[in-house]
């Protein structure tokens, strides 16, 4: 049995020495002195608990093993800066570890140097068994927390997308699981790794971050605040990056190319058809275009997001509240493609989903929203019908600004304005 133990015990530091982890700490001790000092602190574990590392789980007894192995003289922080970082890779959904941690930290007055573990990414293709375990396991402990959270107006496949790249980042280039995940990494992710090679088309990136910024506000970890607020710091710069193709590596462009195909070969739509497939329909001649409607409970519709619902009344009215608007603009100036039954049809489709997706009737009506809504509304159109809409969009918004307080409005163009430069 003692054999069997010390078997697991060397097997489980051979694959610890293969590890970033313990690059790094070479960079600050030899490796003479991290080897002897894991060890001997293996060696106490192993022998209380009479279970190999991988299978530990008392941190409390561990934790304890850990003090007894701080000399009381200088190497004090050489051996708990080892000993940690071993830990923290052994055992990383463990969130009662980094508080024991924190808790050795102030008892024992230690003053640590700075280890920086900017750890060298994983690849996902290349994970040895350990750490595919362990993404494993990040990706379990996360569906736990994320499960019964409610996020209303995303659609699930694409929340989905999201959180297996978030997750799956997180780890890669963190090793960092959802109750350790820390601002300074989500920052460097979404910087990173979100734009280099994951799997999203750069007109996605706003409702990747319109998502994780809802993500984050109910996520029930306690540093969900910190996270938060990354999202609006990194915006502009991960929207400016993803259409700039030279942040992209080999991987991504091909796929992005394979996705460019299968769109070209679906058809394109005009403003009206795409208002069609919601039940609006603008029929008639020049002289007299009529509005043929189906009924908005037809159509798919958040039910409730907070304490708001869903009603079909609501929903009919946010539908048309934009169509005498429409009818006392100048047809002369439209943009492009755009003439009056395309821009009745566009209207009423802007105001159905504005409705339909976030419960905002035109005076509520929040820049997030309106650049999801716009992204949703182009994402099947022509690219020069895309720019087209934008602009028609802009003069809607312009038309309509008694509706807002001025700043507010100025926002809600904004969205518009950053939308036509992405085009």
């Amino acid at each position: 049995m003692r054999r069997d133990l010390d078997t697991a015990m060397v097997e489980n530091l051979a694959t610890f020495r293969e590890e970033p982890e313990y690059a790094a700490l070479s960079t600050l001790y030899s490796v003479q002195i991290i080897d002897m000092t894991l060890s001997a602190f293996v060696l106490v574990v192993t022998s209380t608990t009479e279970q190999p590392p991988i299978a530990w789980h008392d941190v409390k007894l561990i934790l304890a093993a850990l003090v007894l192995q701080l000399p009381n003289n200088s190497q004090k922080s050489t051996t708990f800066m080892i000993i940690s970082a071993y830990l923290r890779w052994l055992l990383p959904t463990r969130v009662d570890l980094d508080e024991g941690l924190t808790q050795v930290i102030q008892d024992q007055r230690l003053r640590l140097p700075h280890l920086g573990l900017v750890i060298p990414q994983l690849q996902r293709d290349h994970l040895n068994a350990w750490h595919q375990s362990r993404l494993q396991l990040c990706w379990e402990t996360f569906g736990q927390i994320r499960a019964p959270l409610t996020i209303a107006s995303v659609d699930p496949m694409f929340a989905r997308r999201v959180d297996v790249a978030l997750v799956a980042k997180m780890y890669l280039e963190g090793r960092q699981t959802v109750q350790h995940f820390t601002p300074e990494v989500l920052q460097h992710v979404l910087l990173g790794g979100m734009i280099f090679d994951a799997e999203f088309l750069p007109t996605e990136y706003p409702a990747v971050l319109n998502y994780l910024t809802q993500l984050f506000a109910v996520l029930p970890i306690p540093q969900a605040a910190q996270l938060l607020a990354v999202i609006p710091k990194v915006r502009p710069y991960v929207l400016n990056a993803v259409h700039d193709k030279k942040w992209f590596s080999t991987n991504k462009r091909q796929w992005l190319v394979k996705q460019s195909r299968m769109r070209q070969a679906r058809h394109l739509l005009t403003v009206r058809e795409e208002a069609e497939k919601r039940g609006i329909k603008i029929v008639g001649t020049a002289k007299r275009w009529r509005l043929q409607l189906e009924s908005v409970e037809s159509f798919d519709h958040v039910d409730k997001i907070a304490d708001q619902h869903w009603h079909a009344n609501n929903a009919g009215r946010a539908r048309k509240a934009l169509l005498p608007t429409v009818k006392a603009m100048p047809d002369s100036q439209f943009p492009g493609r755009i003439n009056l039954p395309a821009a009745m049809a566009g209207a009423l489709l802007l105001g159905d989903l504005m409705y339909a997706k976030h419960l905002q009737s035109l005076r509520y009506w929040q820049p997030d929203a309106l650049e999801d809504v716009l992204l949703t509304i182009t994402h099947p159109l022509h690219q020069h019908t895309k720019g087209d809409f934008c602009q028609f969009t802009r003069q809607l918004l312009e038309a309509l600004e008694d509706t807002w307080s001025s700043d507010h409005d100025h926002a809600l163009i904004a969205v518009v304005d950053h939308l036509l430069t992405q085009l």
